[in-house]
């Protein structure tokens, strides 16, 4: 197993991409995190949030909206295929095209601390027939971090419904916690002047 981690730091926002090989038989994983805390929260607003504000990006949370919904869960399908094994040099060359195709978008998107991206995926937009399919924990992040309290209790209830519905009740109290815990965020960083500006579609 080999475990390859790039990092990076732009306007208090560290950036880790991680790429772990596990066998020459298996697919590579890609994820890359964003730690923003020291980009929204001084070190005395710490202590009043301790949670870090981070964002996980899998590469197979990256969709093509070009192309129409499959599955029972109604995914996008993938934007990039990187399903290709190391066992031979086809593999690892296509599996490099697609890794390149990969890094290009994050500089695109990501590079010198843009966040506008990520905001735009929590409201479940695309950018050129991009979108990331994100946890409700980080929708409901971005939101609060732009101060849309409407449109936060909007997809707070939202998602409380489908968990419900679902009987996942330790995963619905754990939405309860976070929604009350983002309330608490939104006013951090309204009083810290860090606030995303408003979204605009």
């Amino acid at each position: 197993m080999r475990y390859f981690i790039f990092i990076n730091k732009k306007q208090n926002i560290f950036y880790q991409l991680k790429f772990s090989l596990k066998s020459l038989s298996k697919f590579p994983n890609i994820d890359l995190t964003l730690d923003l805390t020291n980009h929204f929260l001084t070190e005395e607003m710490k202590h009043k949030f301790a949670k870090k504000l981070k964002i996980r990006i899998d590469i197979v949370d990256i969709r093509d909206t070009t192309q129409k919904l499959s599955g029972a869960e109604k995914f996008y399908p993938l934007e990039f295929d990187t399903n290709y094994k190391w066992e031979s040099s086809y593999g690892v060359k296509n599996f490099l095209v697609e890794f390149d195709r990969f890094i290009k978008l994050l500089h695109q998107h990501f590079a010198d601390g843009n966040l506008n991206s990520l905001q735009t995926w929590a409201y479940g937009d695309n950018i050129d027939n991009i979108l990331v399919q994100m946890h409700w924990s980080q929708e409901l992040m971005i939101i609060a971090l732009g101060l849309d309290q409407d449109y936060l209790e909007k997809r707070y209830q939202y998602h409380c419904e489908i968990l419900g519905n679902e009987k996942r009740d330790s995963e619905l109290q754990y939405l309860k916690d976070s929604y009350a815990e983002y309330k608490i965020l939104m006013s951090l960083v309204e009083e810290a002047g860090t606030a995303l500006a408003p979204y605009r579609k």
